[in-house]
């Protein structure tokens, strides 16, 4: 809702491929028009489709999970 209202600018979502449950509340509440798959299982996202679904007005982006990094807080 708050992408939907503008108080945040994107959604990013992610479940097993990318497209499933990563996107479907933002499909139901921003529209189909407005989200996108950038990352399928085995398929890296690219710095230029994503720059292109931005230009096109995508606001929510799903990916597979297994391109989902995360940061270790015993690093600092």
């Amino acid at each position: 809702m708050k992408v939907k209202s503008g108080q945040l600018d994107y959604y990013i979502g992610a479940c097993n491929t990318g497209a499933g449950a990563a996107l479907s509340i933002a499909i139901a509440v921003i529209g189909y028009n407005k989200s996108c798959t950038i990352a399928k299982p085995g398929i890296k996202a690219k710095d230029e489709h994503i720059a292109k679904m931005i230009a096109e007005g995508k606001v929510a982006f799903g990916l597979s999970v297994e391109h989902v990094e995360t940061r270790d807080s015993d690093a600092d």
